[in-house]
C-alpha cells in the first residue's frame, strides 16, 4: 500500500488497444486528497496501474470525492491535457474534457472507475497515464458483536469453564476490470481484527479471529470490544458486556510468632504458638472453605491433620513445628468454583513454625546499663517452661514458671534474689531448665537435663 500524493512513472509501451505513443518517463499524475493507494492485478493486460483510494468521510469528517491532477515536470511548459474514462462495455476510453495551453490540469468529482490523461505539446511530446479511483465509503464497513437486547453476551455463550466471543463483519468490494479483456477483478480488502477488553484480560487469538473461545473467563464484569480496520484506515468497533459468573480464589497471609507484637506478611516464620491471619482477596465469591493442612505428609488420609473453616477471613493458630500450606475454595453465586493452594505458582507460603530451642548465655551484668541486664534463656516453640537458678551454695535465688499470658513479655532474671529488692552478689550461678516443646522435644530431669552455669558480673557503680 502506498500513501497519498503517489508519483507514478512509466516508460514502456502500452497495449496496442490504447492506440497511443510511447509514454514519456517524466509524466506525473497525483491524487492529493486520496487516503491511501493500491495496485491492480490485471489478469491479461501487461501493465498494472495505481489505484487511488479516497476515504469518505475523511479524518476531518468531510465528504470526499475522487480527484486527479496531472502535470509535466518542466513546470512552465504549456500543454494540452485530454481526460477520458474507461468504458467497461466497449473496453475503450470515453472523452471527458480537454484543457489546452496549461501547465497542470485536474479532474474533480470522480466516482469509481479508471481514468486516463493524455498530455501533448502538438509536436514530439505525447504521454499517457492511467489510474483507478476507488471511493471508500466508511458506511460500507460493518462489524457487530453478538449480544442480546441488553447488549450482553448471550447466556448460552458462557459457562463456568469458558466464554465465547462472536462477531460478524462485512465490507463493500471494489470491482475493477482488465483493460484488455474486460474480466471482472476485485480489490483485496481484508481487514484487521482486534478484540480488546475493559478491564484488560487475556484474549487468545485476539488479532486473528472474529469468533474466540477463552477457557479463562474473568471473575469480574467486562466490556469486550471488537475493532476492524480496512487496508485504507477506516475503522469500526462494537462492544458487548460480559456479566461474570465465575470466581477467582486468592488470599494473603500475615503471621505473628509468640514473641512478636505485630503481624507481618514478609516473613511467614515464627515461634509456636504462631497465629496466622488470612485476608481473603477472592473475586466474585460468596462462599468459602479453607483447608489448613500439613504438607510434610503429602497424600495423607488422617483427618486430624487437616482442619476446615468456612469463615470469610479466619485466623488459625499453629503449635507443632512444621511447614504448613493452606487451600482456599471460593464459590460464586452461579456455583462456579475456583481454588488457590500449594499448586499455585504465586502461593505465599509455606507457613513455618520453628522448632523448639533452648539457649543460655554464660554471663550477664544487671547494672541497668541497657546491655545484658537480664539472664535470659533464649527459647522458641515451647509448650511448657520451668527454670530455677541456684547460687554456688545451692540456695535458690530465682524461679520462673511458663505462663502463656506473659511468657512473650518475660525478660529473664534481673539479678534480684527471689523477687526482692536485694541484689545477688557477683559470682557463679547455676541454672536448671525443664521444658516441653510443641514438637515433643522434652527438656527434663533426669532423662535429659538442660542445665549449666553462668557468671554474674556487676559494674563498679554497684560495688
Amino acid at each position: 500500500m502506498r500513501k497519498s500524493k503517489l508519483q507514478i512513472y512509466s516508460g514502456i509501451l502500452f497495449y496496442t488497444l490504447l492506440l497511443c505513443k510511447p509514454i514519456n518517463l517524466h509524466a506525473q499524475l497525483f491524487a492529493p486528497l486520496s487516503s491511501a493507494g493500491d495496485t491492480t492485478q490485471y489478469s491479461t493486460f501487461p501493465v498494472n496501474d495505481t489505484i487511488f483510494v479516497f476515504n469518505t468521510p475523511n479524518n476531518s469528517g468531510e465528504t470526499v470525492n475522487g480527484s486527479l491532477t496531472a502535470e509535466y515536470p518542466s513546470g512552465d511548459q504549456l500543454l494540452t491535457f485530454g481526460w477520458s474514462r474507461f468504458n467497461t462495455q466497449s473496453l475503450s476510453f470515453d472523452p471527458l474534457k480537454t484543457e489546452s495551453n496549461v501547465a497542470t490540469s485536474s479532474l474533480e468529482g470522480l466516482n469509481d472507475g479508471c481514468y486516463r490523461v493524455r498530455i501533448t505539446d502538438g509536436a514530439a511530446l505525447d504521454t499517457v497515464f492511467r489510474a483507478w479511483i476507488y471511493i471508500n465509503h466508511a458506511d460500507s464497513l460493518h462489524v457487530e458483536a453478538e449480544k442480546n437486547s441488553q447488549g450482553k453476551i448471550k447466556m448460552f455463550r458462557y459457562t463456568c469453564d469458558y466464554l465465547d466471543l462472536n462477531a460478524t463483519a462485512s465490507d463493500d468490494v471494489f470491482t475493477y476490470f482488465d483493460l484488455a479483456t474486460g474480466d471482472t477483478l476485485h480489490l483485496n480488502k481484508d481487514f484487521e481484527i482486534l478484540w480488546t477488553s475493559d478491564p484488560e484480560t487475556i484474549i487468545p487469538h485476539a488479532s486473528e479471529r472474529l469468533e474466540i473461545r477463552t477457557y479463562d473467563p474473568p471473575p469480574f464484569n467486562t466490556t469486550y470490544t471488537i475493532t476492524i480496520t480496512d487496508p485504507y484506515g477506516i475503522e469500526k468497533s462494537d462492544n458487548v458486556i460480559y456479566e461474570s459468573i465465575v470466581t477467582k480464589a486468592d488470599f494473603k497471609i500475615a503471621v505473628k510468632g509468640y514473641f512478636e507484637k505485630e503481624f507481618t506478611e514478609s516473613d511467614l516464620t515464627g515461634s509456636a504458638p504462631l497465629t496466622a491471619k488470612f485476608t481473603n482477596t477472592s473475586q466474585n465469591g460468596v462462599k468459602f472453605e479453607w483447608t489448613f493442612m500439613d504438607t510434610l505428609l503429602p497424600g495423607h488420609q488422617d483427618i486430624n491433620l487437616t482442619t476446615t473453616d468456612t469463615l470469610e477471613e479466619p485466623e488459625y493458630k499453629y503449635y507443632v513445628p512444621r511447614s504448613y500450606y493452606v487451600k482456599l475454595v471460593s464459590t460464586s453465586n452461579a456455583g462456579c468454583i475456583d481454588s488457590f493452594s500449594v499448586e499455585s505458582v504465586d502461593y505465599p507460603g509455606p507457613i513455618i513454625v520453628e522448632e523448639s530451642v533452648l539457649e543460655a548465655p554464660n554471663f550477664f551484668t544487671p547494672n541497668n546499663d541497657g546491655y545484658n541486664d537480664y539472664f535470659y534463656v533464649y527459647n522458641k516453640s515451647l509448650k511448657s517452661f520451668h527454670m530455677s537458678i541456684y547460687s554456688r551454695t545451692g540456695s535458690k535465688v530465682y524461679e520462673y514458671y511458663y505462663n502463656e499470658a506473659d511468657h512473650a513479655d518475660w525478660k529473664g532474671w534481673d539479678g534480684k534474689v527471689n523477687g526482692s529488692n536485694r541484689s545477688a552478689p557477683p559470682g557463679i550461678y547455676y541454672y536448671v531448665v525443664e521444658a516441653y516443646g510443641w514438637d515433643n522435644k522434652h527438656y527434663k530431669i533426669p532423662d535429659k537435663v538442660y542445665k549449666g552455669f553462668f557468671h554474674l558480673f556487676v559494674g563498679k557503680e554497684n560495688w
